[in-house]
Parts: structure tokens; sequence; C-alpha cells
């Protein structure tokens, strides 16, 4: 909702904007997109993982100890590994453990997700009519937009990932029933952290805390809740179990 913005600190908020080049006025940096989108990384990641890759497995709880943790599924089946890697988001991750420490408790219970409907579409008139205002995020707030609405944003995808062509593609989210249904593409609900002064303030401890109880914490709310930020805290859990493969990146 609206009203969560005022408890993103200011700090965070420049920082992020520094770091994008979106305080620039002239000479900002060129963005680079991922040839074939998200689904392209994911694809190449299972090519090239020697493991398993088990999906749709449902995990009811993990326990650990310093040496192991066992996963209990929810078919009844148990896997046990000498360390475990928690990838999903904080509070996913806090409601799977048995026994959290109370480090876990205090630094993962700290995060909060909103619930966000997004709608893959075609429908231009969720944008201005002059297409020179089209960028590649588009807030929109109407005058029945209140402090507890959800935000309703549209990614222009064309723009966003590079996307060439005569149709235009577009992602909003919270604002379904203004799309014109004929021009659906694909709709799904999406979880995203929400940053706050005292979340923001777990991600060291989060980092600092790796390793206790054969446990690892990632995920994207260590950093600014981007894709980038997630692999970016992967990278720093490999490194800690001894994988130094990939080059740092400037």
């Amino acid at each position: 909702p609206d009203l969560d913005i005022m408890e993103f600190p200011a700090q965070t908020f420049f920082s992020f904007f520094r770091n994008h080049g979106m305080l620039e006025f002239r000479k900002r940096p060129t963005w680079q997109t991922v040839v074939g989108g998200s689904h392209s990384y994911i694809k190449a990641f299972q090519n090239r993982f020697s493991g398993r890759i088990l999906l749709n497995s449902s995990i009811r709880s993990v326990h650990r100890s310093s040496q192991s943790a066992a996963v209990h599924l929810s078919d009844g089946s148990t896997m046990s590994f000498d360390r475990i890697v928690f990838a999903t988001h904080a509070d996913q991750a806090l409601g799977l453990l048995e026994s959290p420490s109370d480090a876990e408790n205090r630094l993962l219970g700290e995060w909060r997700y909103h619930k966000n409907r997004v709608v893959l579409h075609s429908d231009p008139t969720v944008l201005p009519r002059n297409r020179k205002l089209w960028a590649s995020w588009n807030y929109y707030r109407s005058l029945t937009t209140t402090e507890q609405s959800r935000v309703p944003i549209t990614y222009y995808m064309n723009k966003l990932q590079g996307l060439k062509g005569v149709h235009h593609y577009f992602v909003t989210l919270n604002r379904s029933e203004e799309i014109d249904s004929t021009k659906v593409i694909y709709e799904t609900e999406y979880l995203h952290p929400v940053f706050t002064a005292r979340a923001i303030a777990t991600q060291e401890e989060i980092a600092l805390m790796n390793g206790e109880n054969s446990s690892y914490f990632c995920g994207s709310y260590m950093g600014y809740g981007f894709h980038e930020d997630a692999v970016k805290s992967s990278v720093a859990v490999a490194k800690q179990l001894g994988c130094d493969s990939w080059p740092s990146v400037s």
C-alpha cells in the first residue's frame, strides 16, 4: 500500500536511485536486458546443474542440527543433507523451520510481504495516450486511490526488455479490473517484500548468521527485491560453502 512508503528509509531510496543512475539527467547508463527474459537464465541453470532438481515437492518442515538438516516432505518422505540453503522469501523460510533460533525468529520475522495481482496483457489504455510518456515503469494514482490501496504499476515490456515488433506488451500490477479482458495473456499473483527500516537493518545480520545450524539464507530481500539481488546473495552463500567460481562483476 501507499502508506508503507513512509516506512521506506530515505537513505536506501536514494542509494537505489544513485546506483541505477536515476539521479542523472544526462549521461544516464545504458540498461542491459537478458535475451529471452528470466526464463532463459533459469533454463541455463538447469542445463548446467549436475544435481537433481525436484519440482512440485512440497516441504512440510525442516529439522536441523549443527551437523545436518532433514527435509520432511508432504508425502511423508524425508531427505537428509549436510547443509541447507533457504532460497525463499524470509517468512517462508521461517515457516519451514521446526525449531527456529531466537535470532532467526527476530531477523526473518521482521519481513512482511504484500500480495500483488499481476496481469500480462496488450491493452495500451493503462498508459497515457501520448506514447512519448511511456516509461519502463509507470505508476498510476487515481482520485480514489487511498493510502491503504495497493500500488498500481505498469511495466512497458517492449522498452524494459528491448522487445521488437508492432505489438505492445504490458505487465500491470493491481489494476486488473480496468484491463480489456480480451487482451489478457496471463494472470497470476506475486508476493513482494515490504522494505522498512527495521527489515533492512536485518540484512547484514542475516548474512552473518548464515552457517549456523547448517543453514543459509538468501533471496531478493537481501538487496532491493530484484532478481539480481537474489542472485547476488546466493553467490555470497555459495562462496561461504566453498564455491567461488563466479568472477566478480563491477
